[in-house]
């Protein structure tokens, strides 16, 4: 009787850590703090763009033309995008920074030729309130040139 228990208590405290080593880590949290989010997935450039143009237009009060090539712009912006976030694990950290701030400048330039001067400064007024709410200020892109 007594190999018996012993050997249902071995068997039960080894299916135990087999269990726990199949589970993820728990990452231990404090009252205060929350549980890290996971990443967002990007959005297709097309959609991400038509989210932009029509956040855009309602802040900036676009015309129906101006939207439409706002809209234009990034759906162009945001194509390049992808594809050079597809490269970032194969170029240079500084290359990818420069090549993000140069479409980010060309961005930015298609938007200044689009939209009225008082609306392309309440554009950079509006990024530049959102760009200070990120965690890191907006990443290593987080400058705009007029």
């Amino acid at each position: 009787m007594k190999k018996f228990l012993a050997s249902v208590v071995f068997i039960i405290s080894t299916h135990s850590v087999i269990l726990a080593q199949n589970q993820p880590p728990q990452v231990p949290t404090t009252s205060g703090q929350e549980k890290p989010q996971p990443k967002k997935e990007m959005l297709p450039p097309d959609q991400h763009a038509k989210k932009k143009a029509e956040h855009m237009a309602k802040d900036l009060k676009l015309s129906a033309e101006q939207q439409s090539k706002v809209n234009a712009a990034l759906f162009n912006f945001y194509s390049k995008k992808e594809i050079l976030q597809s490269k970032k694990s194969t170029i240079k950290k500084e290359d990818f920074r420069k090549e993000a701030k140069d479409l980010e400048m060309e961005r930015d330039n298609a938007l200044k030729n689009i939209l009225t001067a008082e609306q392309y400064q309440e554009y950079l007024k509006k990024e530049a309130e959102r760009k200070n709410k990120l965690p890191n200020g907006g990443g290593p892109n987080d400058q705009h040139h007029d």
